[in-house]
């Protein structure tokens, strides 16, 4: 009996429960998340788009939500990437209803105008966050409060979409403040500051001119350095090591430097370079660098001074190829994000050393390397 009782008792709920879901349709076609999100980007809005009522009061034809939302986004544009936070307008449509005896062309271009305002602040919105991201609450609080403002006033002067000279007039100016303020596909406008530094690692070869190229064979080096930027000018410090061999034997005070031994060397120097072409593309300007060079015979004969200390000059081209740039406008506080490039370098430059006598002169220096450089925003 009691497990008799129990099963009556589960198809009494079973019962009850239909005959509940049965007075409410709007349950029975209860939608799911996607299906009940309705993006401004769609196009105009249809009643299609509205939940058909009839228990509101007299005083309420139709109603419309809405809400912003902001999720992370990753564009490329060229040999740009951008990463930022991106909104967008929706419409719920389980919230948004019309009394069937409403459905006008005047009650749908009423909600048309509320759903174009929206938009327009949405992009306002947008545009501002794109160049201060660290304010993200401030300007969302400021552009939702100016948003609900605008509406108000546009029901006041429409008497709620009755008035359809009013609304006319809003659809004029709305669709002017859309064309003038881009949507989130075009790229966003930020600034750096006028701060930046980087760094590069590679490889370098030198060939000797004159005397020195009696003496010395062709050198290679790995070269790297950091750079320090100030608006368009950068300074870098940079260091090479490396080396080659001796074609013709020299003497210093107490060393004799033979003829097929080897030479290692290693330089640090200061370096600016001053861009004269920056583009999205290029990087092309002057260079120069001053510093100091250390030849160390690599000889297995200990006796004498082994070491030739100089100072080197050097003036030439640099050229630089912008492979990625990124900007991050992601901020908090002050920070409001940050530029980065990478770049392939190639530098052609003549440099002088003074050296031992027989072994100073000019030469050509060629390198090669990869830069990272990197600005916070403004």
């Amino acid at each position: 009996m009691k497990g008799t009782r129990s099963i009556r008792n589960t198809a009494t709920c079973i019962a009850a429960a239909l005959a509940m879901l049965s007075c409410c349709p709007s349950v029975l076609h209860a939608q799911d998340f996607r299906s009940s999100i309705r993006p401004w980007k769609d196009g105009r809005l249809t009643w299609d788009d509205f939940l058909k009522e009839d228990f509101h009061p007299d005083t309420v034809a139709t109603t419309i939500y809405y809400t912003w939302k902001t999720v992370p986004s990753r564009e490329k544009y060229g040999n740009l990437v951008i990463q930022r936070n991106i909104s967008e307008l929706y419409m719920d449509k389980t919230l948004s209803w019309v009394r069937t005896d409403c459905m006008t062309d005047a009650n749908l271009r009423y909600q048309q105008v509320i759903f174009d305002l929206a938009e327009l602040y949405r992009r306002k919105f947008q545009k501002e966050l794109d160049s201060s991201p660290g304010l993200y609450d401030e300007l969302l609080y400021f552009y939702d409060k100016a948003c609900d403002k605008t509406i108000e006033e546009y029901r006041y002067k429409s008497t709620g979409g009755k008035n359809t000279v009013q609304t006319s007039i809003y659809e004029q100016k709305i669709r002017a403040e859309l064309e003038r303020i881009p949507d989130n596909d075009t790229i966003p406008g930020f600034v750096c500051k006028d701060f930046g530094i980087g760094y590069y690692i590679g490889a370098q070869t030198e060939v000797f001119f004159g005397t020195p190229a009696s003496s010395l064979t062709p050198a290679a080096y790995m070269i790297a350095g950091a750079e320090f930027a100030y608006r368009k000018s950068i300074f870098g410090i940079e260091a090479i090591i490396g080396g080659g061999s001796i074609k013709q034997p020299f003497s210093t005070l107490s060393h004799t430097w033979d003829k097929g031994t080897g030479y290692s060397a290693i330089g640090l120097s200061a370096t600016y370079t001053y861009p004269f072409i920056d583009s999205s593309r290029w990087r092309l300007g002057p260079f120069v660098s001053a510093g100091v060079n250390t030849l160390h015979n690599t000889d297995k004969d200990d006796s004498g001074e082994k070491e030739i200390t100089g100072f080197k000059a050097a003036a030439g081209v640099n050229f630089a190829w912008k492979i990625r740039r990124r900007a991050i406008l992601y901020g908090a506080g002050r920070n409001n994000g940050s530029y980065s490039e990478n770049l392939l370098q190639l530098r052609m430059y003549a440099t002088y050393s003074g050296l031992h006598p027989e072994i100073s002169g000019y030469s050509l220096n060629i390198s090669l390397t990869f830069n990272i450089f990197a600005k916070l925003l403004k």
